[in-house]
């Protein structure tokens, strides 16, 4: 294997492992909490079932938690998956899925699913964005920018 390839593969394995993630989370958890808010808020649907979940799980104030959760679920998924601002990204999805793990417990639900994506998200936090990203390209421009500064 070239050296090349050597770093490529890396590079490959985070960009995937991001953009699985955020792609995952966007379609299966954002977008689908987004259009049951949306149907709610617009009085096509009396209840919305986010809502209705974190209410029963004890948390106070369920209606700006869920749209909170709805909204990081959403666009977390997009900037996973462009690899912006990820870190940032990634504390704040954690503290969602941390409350999807307190929510699941409350109501005897299934909680592997979201311990697989704090397992993934944490990963991603120590990996960082990887080469392949938004956050690589702003590096490189800010870097680019700072050597023509110096170099005047």
């Amino acid at each position: 294997m070239s050296p090349a390839e050597k770093s490529a593969t890396p590079a490959s394995g985070i960009f995937f492992a991001r953009v699985l993630t955020g792609g995952l989370l966007f379609y299966y958890h954002g977008w689908h909490k987004a259009i049951e808010g949306y149907a709610y808020f617009s009085g096509q649907a009396d209840h919305w079932p986010l809502m209705n979940e974190v209410a029963a799980a004890g948390f106070s104030n369920p209606l700006p938690l869920a749209v909170f959760a709805s909204i990081v679920q959403l666009l977390g998924g997009i900037f996973l998956v462009l690899g912006f601002c990820t870190r940032v990204t990634v504390l704040a999805v954690l503290g969602v899925m941390m409350g999807a793990v307190k929510t699941n417990l409350a109501l005897h639900k299934e909680n592997q699913l979201a311990l697989l994506y704090l397992t993934l998200l944490a990963i991603t936090f120590l990996l960082g964005s990887g080469p392949l990203s938004l956050d690589a390209r702003r590096r490189i421009k800010n870097h680019s920018t700072a050597d023509q500064t110096t170099s005047k």
